[in-house]
């Protein structure tokens, strides 16, 4: 295999969904924190992770089947992200002092406080250490993983 055949980020085990526009704010450092109902597994942190934009679609449902072919047309590879920490957020000032980090809209099916009884349903930010922006990565095969993780299958 020549220079010219080999793949890009051999290293790279596993992708992140977001969908449209969030993942193109990430690349361009406007979105700082990812925010999840769920923690970074602990071996995806300080690893480069593909980041995957799929289409604007319906709120808290994934645009992505759980077996995603190569060179898919129904989602982009926009390059990959690292995630340098995860930590829970406790309070909602905690949460609004971040607004302008994570972009998570007011009332958004993604807000804070959402659950009846003044309870919040738990959400985690993932801190953005770093990007690496690309234009010529092909999506490869990959499976879900957990949520909107997913492995990247190397034949």
């Amino acid at each position: 295999m020549s220079d010219a055949d080999a793949e890009p980020y051999p290293d790279v085990q596993y992708a992140l969904e977001v969908q449209h526009p969030f993942a193109a704010f990430i690349m361009q450092g406007q979105k700082t924190i990812e925010t999840r109902s769920y923690e970074l597994p602990i071996e995806m942190l300080d690893k480069p992770l593909f980041l995957l934009e799929s289409k604007k679609g319906e709120a808290c449902v994934s645009a992505l089947g759980d077996e995603i072919t190569a060179g898919s047309d129904q989602v982009k590879v926009l390059g990959t992200v690292v995630f340098s920490c995860c930590f829970e957020y406790l309070s909602i000032e905690q949460w609004e002092a971040d607004r302008s980090k994570h972009l998570v809209e007011q009332s958004s099916p993604y807000d804070f406080n959402l659950l009846d009884g003044g309870e919040h349903r738990r959400s985690f930010g993932w801190v953005v250490g770093a990007t690496t922006s690309s234009t010529a990565l092909s999506v490869p095969k990959m499976h879900r993983s957990y949520r909107s993780l997913f492995q990247v299958v190397r034949s």
